[in-house]
């Protein structure tokens, strides 16, 4: 939920968000087709472009609605999801995921993200040299109670 995440950095436009799973490999198997999806007129897609092994990635694009000159802008309340199915491997653990979502913002038009990984302790990105990271939220879920 990005409720109360009302600051977002000028130019947060210029560069994509990301949301996903972290996962240690070793113990899950992803199976089906992952859909992402967000509320309030702002764009979603599913990508395994630049996605290492051990997680599953999307991209949110956020329209901000601050002036153009602004110094500052602010997001309207909306909720962003990621939706993904996992196996447990054989002889895999029961180990955590983490959901993740990473904020970002850029000075320049041409901000992308370049790669994302996963694993233990939720989304790691790398992005291009003009973008960085404003903000990032990671939650672990500890999946044995569903099993």
């Amino acid at each position: 939920m990005l409720n109360d995440a009302k600051y977002a950095f000028r130019n947060s436009w210029f560069c994509p968000d990301a949301i996903g799973f972290g996962f240690i490999n070793q113990d899950w198997a992803p199976v089906g087709t992952p859909s992402v999806s967000v509320t309030n007129g702002h764009n979603a897609k599913f990508t395994a472009r630049d996605v290492a092994q051990d997680a599953l990635a999307g991209t949110i694009d956020l329209k901000n609605r601050a002036p153009a000159f602004s110094l500052e802008g602010f997001l309207p309340d909306a909720t962003a999801s990621l939706t993904g199915k996992f196996q447990l491997r054989d002889g895999g653990v029961a180990s955590s995921l983490w959901g993740s979502y990473t904020h970002t913002f850029s000075p320049l038009p041409n901000g992308a993200i370049e790669s994302i990984s996963g694993g233990y302790g939720g989304l790691g990105i790398t992005l291009g040299s003009s973008p960085a990271t404003a903000w990032c939220k990671a939650k672990p879920v500890d999946p044995r109670n569903s099993l």
